[in-house]
C-alpha cells in the first residue's frame, strides 16, 4: 500500500503549446519518503498533480502514458476514491477549505466518503492530538494564522487516513521545527511522504530519496543523502536554497 508509479512520455496542458512534463518515470515505493525539487516552473506541481489525480480529472490536457497509485490506474479512478490514498495538503491551505470550523473541517471528508459518527469523532479527535495540535480543535478557521491553516488542512488529510501523503511548499507557512516533527511522526507510521519544496534543510534526515526536475524533466534521481551532500555553489547552479541558512538563498531559475 502506498506505491505510486508514473510512466509518462509527456503531458502537455490544454492551454500550452509545449508539454509540462517530458519522460517522467520513476516509482515511489511505500514508505518511502521522497522531496521533489526543482527551480520555479520546473514541472514539480504537474508532477505532484498526476500522483493525486487532478490530472487528468480536474486539469485538461494531453496525458501520453499513465500513473498507478495502490494498483489503480488515475485515469480510471476517481477523483473521490483517490482522495482517500493520496492526501494533498497545497500551498495556499485556503483554497482546499469547505467550513468555517476547524474540528467540522477535519470531519469533512470522512463524512463526505460515508463514514459514521462514532468512526468521525474518533478520526477527528486523533487527527489534532497525534499531529500534535490540540490547541486547534474546535476554532474558527477565519481566526487562525496561514501556518495554523495549514496544519488543519494536514489534519483533515490525516483523518482519512490516506497511505500517500503530499506536501507542496509546506515550509512556507509552517514553523521548520514543527513541520519536521510532523513529517517524522507521518514517516514513523509507515506513510509514502512527498515533499515540493524549494527549501532543504529542515528535510536533511528526513527524506530518502530526492527527484530534481529542471525544464519539465526528471535530471536526477538520486538517495537524499547523495544530493544533500552537494556543495552550495552546487545547489546554487541548480537554482536551489542552501542547506546552511547562513548562506544567501540561491535565485530561482
Amino acid at each position: 500500500m502506498g506505491a505510486v508509479t508514473i510512466d509518462v512520455t509527456a503531458f502537455r496542458y490544454s492551454e500550452a503549446e509545449r508539454p509540462a512534463l517530458r519522460d517522467a518515470h520513476l516509482t515511489i515505493e511505500p514508505g518511502q519518503f521522497v522531496l521533489v525539487t526543482g527551480p520555479s516552473g520546473s514541472g514539480k506541481t504537474t508532477l505532484a498533480n498526476l500522483c493525486n489525480g487532478l490530472i487528468p480529472h480536474v486539469r485538461g490536457g494531453l496525458l501520453e502514458g499513465g500513473v498507478v497509485v495502490d494498483g489503480r490506474d488515475t485515469r480510471q479512478t476517481s477523483i473521490g476514491d483517490l482522495g482517500l490514498r493520496v492526501g494533498t495538503v497545497f500551498q495556499d491551505p485556503r483554497t482546499q477549505f469547505f467550513t468555517l470550523n476547524t474540528a467540522e473541517e477535519v470531519a469533512f471528508g470522512c463524512r463526505n466518503h460515508g463514514l459514521d459518527r462514532p468512526r468521525i469523532v474518533e478520526r477527528v479527535a486523533r487527527a489534532f492530538v497525534e499531529l500534535g495540535i490540540p490547541a486547534l480543535a474546535d476554532r474558527g478557521v477565519l481566526d487562525l494564522s496561514s501556518g495554523e491553516k495549514q496544519k488543519v488542512a494536514l489534519a483533515a488529510c490525516y483523518a482519512l487516513g490516506p497511505d500517500v501523503f503530499l506536501l507542496d511548499e509546506p515550509s512556507a507557512n509552517l514553523d521548520p521545527a514543527h513541520l519536521t516533527r510532523i513529517l517524522a511522526g507521518l514517516k514513523r507510521r509507515g506513510a509514502t511522504v512527498i515533499v515540493l519544496e524549494h527549501r532543504l534543510h529542515y528535510l536533511t534526515g528526513l527524506a530518502d530519496r530526492v527527484v530534481y526536475l529542471a525544464e519539465g524533466r526528471i535530471r536526477r534521481d538520486c538517495a537524499a543523502a547523495e544530493f544533500l551532500a552537494l556543495s552550495a555553489p552546487e545547489l546554487t547552479a541548480l537554482g536551489l536554497r542552501h542547506l546552511d541558512l547562513a548562506d544567501p538563498p540561491a535565485r530561482p531559475g
